[in-house]
């Protein structure tokens, strides 16, 4: 793209393309542009997918224990992820009766670490 100052006015300015460049230039951009667009758009997928799959066996889940029959579908174990309050309670219990907590321990590390790196980096942790 060049740009030329038009001489009839002065306060105009004219914008004059080099077509041959300027197309090849688009159509890489536009090339790029769609696949970053669809590399993004599958991983929001994927991650839509899992956060559905844990959402109904944790649902699932729940309503087993509501029901009070035989444990027969476990606790998914990625439903830590989407329980930071658990974790944060775990630690609550660890630092009052010293009881690791049997629920959630990935998540207290997980937490766990969080802090100690925000800290030692001296960077906010935002959750």
């Amino acid at each position: 793209m060049r740009l030329f100052f038009c001489p009839e006015n002065d306060s105009n300015f004219i914008w004059i393309y080099d077509y041959i460049c300027d197309i090849n230039l688009k159509m890489k951009t536009s090339k790029l542009q769609l696949n970053k667009l669809l590399f993004r758009n599958w991983i929001q997928f994927g991650f839509l997918a899992l956060t559905l799959f844990v959402g109904t066996k944790f649902y699932f889940f729940v309503e087993q224990l509501e029901r009070g029959s035989e444990m027969t579908i476990l606790r998914p174990s990625g439903v830590e992820g989407f329980l930071p309050i658990g974790s944060l309670m775990g630690w609550k219990l660890f630092f009052a009766k010293g009881i690791w907590d049997p629920l959630h321990p990935a998540g207290m590390v997980i937490l766990g670490f969080a802090i100690i790196i925000s800290f030692l980096s001296r960077k906010a942790f935002c959750s």
